[in-house]
């Protein structure tokens, strides 16, 4: 994780209210290419990179990251929101020999996405990345990386559906909600009104909706999750 700024206000993500890890000093790129030099010399055995964020591609030096990476002939992956990956920026992540990639998505209906992660027009701009992505990365594998959450419970099996018809994706990644990311430890979060409205309600309706995803697991669709974790969810 070298950057931390992200330019989308998340329901579950509290990063973008704190400028601590900005004003904080930070390795340079050439000493996280060192660590990656370091790290390609830990096993026989290929280590993934998984450049992660905040938003990374508001960094130019993950891409360089990923680069550096895939000479040393390490996977790479990234996480990202797609909120700028038009045309050119799909070139420069071709470019960089970038193995996967996981786009956020939390709901087959604009509205939702747009609400949980805060900005509107986010649903569009991941439709756009995965085109952009899908004709200018043809070694790329691209991914869903969806949060299960109160607000978006009605939508996860048609979202899945869709990415199991849909050939520009290779798979759909599950997350259960969790404490947002960067607020105090708190075991009792999702009781506070801040956040109370993430976390599902109804246990027999959660309940059948991961059995539906075990379900449909056991039928071969794109669900990366293996079913010992859906059912740890």
């Amino acid at each position: 994780g070298i950057s931390t700024g992200c330019m989308l206000k998340c329901k579950m993500c509290s990063v973008w209210k704190t400028d601590y890890f900005t004003t904080s000093q930070e390795p340079t790129l050439d000493e996280w290419l060192r660590f990656i030099e370091l790290v390609a010399d830990l096993t026989e055995n290929s280590i993934e990179i998984n450049v992660s964020g905040g938003e990374p591609l508001l960094d130019e030096r993950n891409l360089a990251l990923v680069k550096f990476s895939a000479k040393k002939g390490l996977p790479t992956s990234m996480p990202t929101n797609g909120f700028l990956i038009d045309r050119e920026m799909a070139h420069k992540i071709a470019d960089s020999g970038l193995n996967a990639i996981e786009i956020s998505l939390d709901g087959i209906n604009k509205d939702t996405h747009d609400f949980l992660r805060g900005v509107k027009g986010c649903y569009d701009k991941v439709m756009q990345a995965i085109d952009h992505l899908d004709r200018c990365c043809s070694n790329l594998g691209i991914g869903i990386l969806t949060t299960i959450s109160e607000k978006n419970l009605n939508e996860i099996i048609g979202l899945t559906k869709w990415v199991n018809g849909d050939s520009r994706i290779e798979t759909i990644i599950f997350q259960a909600i969790a404490q947002p990311f960067n607020t105090s430890l708190d075991n009792e979060w999702y009781n506070k009104s801040e956040y109370n409205f993430l976390w599902p309600q109804d246990i027999e309706k959660t309940s059948a909706l991961l059995n539906e995803l075990i379900k449909l697991k056991k039928m071969s669709y794109k669900i990366s999750n293996p079913v010992s974790q859906l059912e740890a969810f």
